[in-house]
């Protein structure tokens, strides 16, 4: 490979939007931008999939255009940091480039198709007339002589473009294709003319078109973390960076280790496919073996040193183990560095949450939930209980790794049923003392215990702790629950409406104790601690975990009933039964009838088990069974 020095561009804020049905958020995209300009990548895309414009056309996105590079803008890490943006220029006008412009746009890329290219000349020469730098896309461009397109490139570059791309826009174009268009367009240009690949990874070949773009002449090439995009998605910025850099033709040291974080923590939540682990990938940067990693491990233990610290230094490609000569190199290279210091940045002005304060109403609530349900392949629901102030009140969002729920507040039933009509796709629990008419309930209505669910919290909370006594005018509550050494001995009070007299029995507290709020305190905290010097803490149940398992709780068990529960009979002999369903003895348990993927045993014909071991015969129809629930 040629030591032609690149840039990376990731895009994954753009191109990875698409798998989220553009549903990124302004958070999201100030965090991840932060984090890449940290790493040391300046080129970061933002926006709607399809680009500038397409919230009129191609589906709306979670935040508008100026949104995104607002938030973009903010994250910059100095002047090196550009924000760039795709458009097609049938997408936009005049005003809304400027408009883009003014929010903090630093490049565009126009997507071009090569024989109409002509049309893009005028929106091309205005985005060079505000100060925007301008590449071009050749869409499909496996579809066009590789000279055709050399030719359109010198063209462009006359009309004022600072690069053109590459582009196999079905991710089928092989590296020797690549390597053949980069060389023909790079004949026409001159060396600041920037020259760029946006590979998709349909046959798993994107990194490889990358590297042959590169060694053809490119220097800026396009990936998003984890391969997030279109289609089968993009190439794989951790992984091009582990190469690049071991190559030595990165333009700028780039921290992949922040990478690997931001993927891990940021990128994995949102878009739970395989992870391509960071171990993996600098094994197969520095060429060591996987089979010597535990002795890797082990010696890195003893001089404490992370593995990955190794393999990010070091290559074994003339290693076939790690022998005493190689682990010395080791520890010299660390003593020699062990006291440099790693920078870390504090600066965190870009950080944002979602302020369910400002919630204006329903509307607010299901735009969240709509977005956040793109990035979690999990249920969501609602619950609603009763609250005596005049208006709706959106109490919170909770998430789990298994639901996302909305909590409301609804004043009155005619509340209730604009409830209803606005999230008839999700599920929704009304408190147990809410009354729906029959009329008005669906297979996705049901009841929940607010109460209950209040008072579990508070059971659980006193059951994991350690507390020898419990002060509380509820009975559920009170009382000494655990025999604890007497230099443990401590005691919780439990603050709730019902507690009268509170100040009174606070001041008789002779000893240090904790105290546990249900409702909201109508004092600060500080208050109470400058009164009673006793208080050590201030604690509230974890409300939100204990909704979310119930109502996930219940959830699942609605789908099992109506999923799983029933029977098949395969032949005279042979019945199939799924758990949660007593049959004749010798029935074949499953754990689903429609969906299943698991055999549990024999039935006993009691609900329970026999240990009746199954015969060929029966294996042979059980498996074909299940093959025919497979392919449906």
């Amino acid at each position: 490979m040629k030591k032609n020095k690149v840039e990376i561009l990731d895009c994954t804020l753009r191109d990875g939007s698409y798998v989220l049905n553009y549903n990124f958020n302004q958070f999201e995209t100030s965090l991840i931008s932060r984090l890449l300009f940290e790493s040391g990548i300046n080129y970061v895309e933002v926006g709607h999939g399809v680009g500038i414009g397409a919230n009129l056309k191609n589906g709306k996105s979670f935040c508008s255009d100026e949104e995104y590079i607002e938030a973009a803008n903010l994250a910059k890490k100095n002047n090196f940091s550009k924000v760039g943006s795709f458009c097609f220029s049938s997408n936009v006008n005049y005003d809304q480039l400027y408009s883009v412009k003014k929010s903090g746009l630093d490049f565009i890329r126009f997507g071009v198709d090569p024989k109409s290219y002509k049309k893009d000349l005028p929106y091309i020469n205005y985005c060079n007339k505000i100060g925007l730098k301008v590449f071009v896309n050749f869409v499909k461009s496996y579809s066009f002589d590789k000279k055709y397109l050399s030719k359109i490139t010198k063209n462009l570059s006359n009309e004022g473009a600072h690069g053109v791309y590459i582009v196999d826009s079905a991710g089928g174009m092989l590296p020797n294709d690549v390597k053949k268009y980069i060389e023909e367009v790079k004949k026409v240009v001159n060396k600041k003319f920037l020259i760029g690949f946006h590979g998709h990874n349909n046959l798993g070949l994107a990194n490889a078109n990358c590297l042959s773009a590169i060694d053809a002449g490119a220097n800026i090439i396009d990936s998003s973390m984890m391969g997030m995009g279109r289609s089968s998605g993009n190439a794989i910025t951790e992984m091009l960076i582990a190469i690049l850099d071991r190559e030595k033709i990165l333009k700028n040291k780039i921290n992949i280790n922040l990478i690997f974080d931001l993927v891990a923590n940021v990128i994995l939540p949102i878009y739970p496919k395989k992870l391509y682990d960071d171990k993996e990938i600098l094994i197969g940067k520095s060429y060591f073996h996987s089979s010597f990693y535990p002795q890797l491990v082990s010696f890195c233990k003893k001089i404490k040193v992370s593995p990955k610290q190794v393999l990010q230094n070091f290559s074994f490609k003339k290693n076939f183990s790690l022998d005493d000569k190689f682990k010395k190199k080791i520890i010299y290279k660390f003593n020699k560095n062990k006291d440099s210091k790693i920078e870390q940045n504090t600066d965190q002005k870009n950080i944002e949450y979602i302020n369910f304060k400002s919630f204006e109403g329903i509307k607010d609530l299901k735009k969240i939930i709509i977005s956040e349900k793109f990035k979690k392949n999990c249920n969501v629901a609602l619950t609603v209980c009763r609250t005596h102030k005049k208006d709706i009140q959106i109490k919170n969002i909770y998430s789990s790794n298994d639901i996302i729920l909305g909590h409301i507040e609804s004043p009155n039933s005619k509340t209730d049923l604009k409830i209803i009509s606005n999230f008839s796709k999700y599920f929704i629990f009304f408190d147990e003392k809410i009354f729906i008419k029959e009329r008005h309930k669906s297979n996705k209505i049901f009841k929940y215990s607010e109460k209950k669910i209040l008072e579990e919290s508070v059971k659980d909370f006193i059951s994991f702790s350690k507390y020898a006594n419990i002060i509380s005018n509820n009975v559920k509550y009170n009382g000494k629950i655990k025999k604890i050494p007497k230099n443990k001995k401590s005691s919780l009070f439990i603050l709730d409406d019902s507690l009268q007299n509170t100040q009174k029995v606070l001041k008789k507290m002779n000893y240090k104790f904790d105290i546990l709020v249900l409702g909201k305190l109508r004092q600060e905290v500080t208050f109470y601690k400058k009164r009673y010097p006793l208080i050590k803490n201030f604690y509230k149940p974890n409300y939100g975990i204990y909704l979310c398992s119930e109502i996930s709780k219940k959830i699942s068990l609605q789908e099992h009933i109506k999923c799983d529960i029933g029977n098949y009979k395969i032949n005279k002999k042979i019945s199939i039964t799924s758990g949660g369903q007593i049959e004749n003895k010798g029935s074949v348990i499953v754990n689903s009838i429609k969906y299943p993927n698991k055999v549990i045993g024999i039935s006993d014909g009691k609900g329970g088990l026999i240990n009746n071991v199954f015969d060929n015969e029966t294996k042979i129809n059980i498996n074909k069974w299940f093959l025919s629930k497979i392919k449906g």
